[in-house]
């Protein structure tokens, strides 16, 4: 029998995926497990492709402020640095979080290994390496550019607007 395909719900700086705005307001952080992107933190970060980010760095890139940001809320994260990573990640903490939030230029491109979770996606801009069609359905690519970034080799960087993640944050978690 064939797998439905993840529907995802948008909002208003995010989306959501077997799970309701009225569920977040009631989750404990500690169910909760930010997912984010090798490609937010700066192309010369000598720890962009590693899973920590050095709290001493003096640099005011968005990478660290955001994950300032989730340490001072406690809520937990990885860094995803390939596809593979992500879904190893998905893997070993599936029974361990009820949701998986995301920080993804569209939803969270690879839903296959998300099938069955609660998830949210908060939105960041910037260069992309995929884009989806509008019924979320297949994913079209620039395929050179997914290609390097389904490795962990992405060489362009993402932003996020710091203000609107925290503004959405706390509007999902705390209302």
């Amino acid at each position: 029998m064939p797998s439905s395909k993840p529907s995802w719900e948008p909002f208003d700086g995010f989306q959501l995926m077997n799970c309701t705005p009225a569920e977040l307001k009631k989750v404990d952080r500690l169910q909760v497990l930010f997912l984010l992107p090798y490609c937010l933190k700066p192309l010369d970060c000598a720890y962009r492709k590693k899973n920590f980010c050095n709290k001493k760095c003096n640099r005011d890139c968005v990478y660290g402020k955001l994950t300032s940001f989730l340490d001072s809320k406690r809520f937990f994260y990885v860094q995803i640095t390939s596809f593979a990573h992500l879904e190893e990640t998905i893997s070993k903490y599936k029974t361990k979080f009820r949701i998986f939030a995301g920080l993804t230029c569209n939803p969270l491109p690879y839903t296959g290994v998300l099938n069955g979770l609660k998830c949210i996606n908060f939105l960041i801009q910037g260069h992309t390496c995929f884009s989806v069609s509008e019924d979320l359905s297949r994913i079209v690519p620039n395929k050179e550019m997914f290609k390097k970034a389904k490795g962990g080799d992405f060489d362009k960087e993402a932003t996020l607007n710091f203000e609107n993640f925290v503004k959405t944050f706390h509007k999902v978690f705390y209302g």
